[in-house]
C-alpha cells in the first residue's frame, strides 16, 4: 500500500481540490521512507474512502464522537481503539495486542511455534504430523518442520475434504459466530470476540469426535469443566466497582454488555458501550432477560 505526502502549502489553498491536486501531479509524491517529525503528512490509500491524519490541529472542526471503519486497499479494516499501527516502507502494519488472534497470515508460523511449545510442554507429547492446504503461510515453515521432525502433509489442490476435520470445525465456528451476531444484534466488528466465546463454549461441550461424547477440555486436562458460570451472550451485566476506585457517593457498580469469558483470568469479558472499552471482571451480576 502506497502512502502519499501532501504538502501543507497546498492544503491551505482553498481553491485546489484533491482531484485537481492528483491531476497536477505537483503536490503529491511517493513516500518510500517513514516520515518523522512532520506535521503536514497525510497517509492516503487509493483504495480507501476515508483518509487519516495524525495531527488533530489540522482540523478546523472535529467530531470526536463519530465512529466508523477505515478500510484499506488490501481489505483490512481498522474498526476500534486498541490497535498499534505503523506505516513504514510504503506498507501499513496493524497489531492487536489484546485479542491474541492472528491478524496477518504472515504471523501463522510464529503462532504455530508458540502453540507447539505450549501443547508439547502441557501434554508431554510431541507433534509428529501437520496437515495443511498448501497455504504459503505454512510452506515457508518447511525448514522449521524438518528441523523439529514434523511431517508436513499437503492436501491436493482445491480439495479441502482431505483436511475435513479442520474444515468442518472452521465451518461450525463461522456458522455459530454468524448466528450469534445476527440473533443478538451485535455489530460485525465484534466477530473476533464472538469467535473467542464460541471456541470457549465448544471446548466445554460434548463432541462426536471423541469416544463416548466426551468433552475436549476434560480429555485434555483430565478434569470435568464446570458450566455454572455460563451466561447468555450480550445480556446486561452489572460489574462491581472496588472501593479503591470510587468515592463515597459514587455508584458501586457499572453496567456493561456481556461478551464472553477470559482464558487467562477467572472472569468475564465485559464491554462498556459508552467508553468503547472491554474489561475483565469476576464480581458481576447478570440480568439474562435484558439486552
Amino acid at each position: 500500500m502506497g502512502s502519499l505526502q501532501v504538502h501543507e502549502q497546498r492544503l491551505n489553498e482553498k481553491t485546489k481540490t484533491v482531484e485537481e491536486a492528483f491531476q497536477s501531479q505537483l503536490v503529491l509524491q511517493d513516500e518510500k521512507k517513514a516520515v518523522e517529525n512532520q506535521k503536514n503528512v497525510w497517509y492516503l490509500d487509493t483504495g480507501c474512502s476515508n483518509h487519516m491524519c495524525g495531527v488533530k490541529e489540522l482540523f478546523s472542526k472535529l467530531d470526536g464522537s463519530f465512529r466508523s471503519e477505515v478500510k484499506f486497499g488490501n481489505n483490512s479494516k481498522l474498526v476500534e481503539h486498541g490497535y498499534h499501527m505503523e506505516i513504514k516502507d510504503g506498507y501499513c502494519t496493524i497489531w492487536d495486542s489484546k485479542l491474541g488472534l492472528i491478524t496477518k497470515k504472515s504471523d501463522t508460523l510464529e503462532a504455530f511455534k508458540e502453540f507447539k511449545a505450549y501443547v508439547e510442554k502441557e501434554s508431554g507429547h510431541q507433534i509428529w504430523t501437520l496437515r495443511t492446504d498448501r497455504g504459503m503461510e505454512y510452506l515457508v515453515g518447511d525448514n522449521f518442520f524438518k528441523k523439529n521432525g514434523i511431517k508436513h502433509q499437503l492436501t491436493a489442490r482445491n480439495t479441502p475434504q482431505q483436511n475435513g476435520v479442520a474444515e468442518r470445525k472452521n465451518h461450525t465456528i463461522v456458522d455459530m459466530v454468524r448466528t450469534i451476531l445476527r440473533a443478538k444484534h451485535l455489530p460485525k466488528h465484534f466477530w473476533v470476540k464472538a469467535i473467542i466465546c464460541v471456541v470457549y463454549l465448544l471446548n466445554r461441550c460434548p463432541t462426536k469426535g471423541l469416544e463416548q461424547l466426551k468433552i475436549p477440555v476434560e480429555v485434555w486436562s483430565g478434569q470435568t469443566p464446570s458450566v455454572n458460570h455460563f451466561r447468555v451472550l450480550r445480556c446486561i451485566a452489572s460489574a462491581h466497582v472496588p472501593d479503591e476506585l470510587c468515592k463515597k457517593l459514587d455508584d458501586k457498580s457499572e453496567k456493561y454488555i456481556f461478551l464472553g469469558y477470559s482464558d487467562v483470568t477467572k472472569g468475564y469479558r465485559l464491554f462498556n458501550p459508552m467508553t468503547k472499552k472491554v474489561i475483565i471482571n469476576r464480581d458481576v451480576t447478570f440480568d439474562e432477560d435484558a439486552e
